[in-house]
């Protein structure tokens, strides 16, 4: 497995995984939108494509890929849903949610209370959504620490120091 990622056991009863794990490059996405799937694979981006809707498998897993992107804009309620799930099996998972251009105002917020670091707007085209995910897939698992003056920022831990006192700022802001 990738280092950080977290998987925990199954409870009894529940089916377990398949024996295969998928590549540690692996983006999982979690969306109905077969063109937003086939968009990214051409682009280059190695995608692990699901319902959000289950596959009778049990519960979505992250093992094994290197983030996850999830699906808002047609059910944001089971969007959400999913997201808590997957940042309490894989806390350390770098999740992205993707939103409608129109649409609920308050959306984003719920979606990083959920759990999500990291929220992208579709437009017509992929160029942004491109950008944020490949910036998501090259954050370096176990990156030493920035010093910058009197600013440490630990990429580890997230935490952000200034004189050796920690500053309390929301995840995506100390990124």
């Amino acid at each position: 497995l990738k280092a950080g990622i977290i998987c925990r056991p199954q409870p009894a009863g529940v089916a377990s995984p398949p024996a295969a794990l998928p590549s540690p490059d692996l983006l999982l996405l979690v969306s109905d939108d077969p063109a937003l799937a086939s968009g990214l694979r051409a682009a280059g981006v190695p995608v692990d494509g699901r319902s959000p809707h289950g596959d009778g498998q049990g519960p979505l897993r992250a093992c094994g890929h290197r983030g996850a992107l999830v699906d808002l804009r047609a059910d944001p309620g089971r969007g959400l849903d999913l997201l808590a799930g997957l940042r309490h099996r894989a806390p350390d998972l770098p999740l992205l949610a993707l939103l409608a251009p129109a649409g609920d105002d308050d959306l984003p917020a719920r979606a990083a209370a959920a759990g999500a670091d990291d929220f992208c707007i579709l437009q017509a085209d992929l160029g942004e959504l491109l950008a944020r995910v490949r910036w998501r897939l090259r954050r370096p698992a176990g990156a030493s620490a920035v010093v910058v003056g009197h600013l440490v920022l630990d990429p580890a831990t997230g935490q952000v120091r200034r004189g050796g006192r920690l500053l309390d700022l929301p995840r995506r802001q100390h990124e």
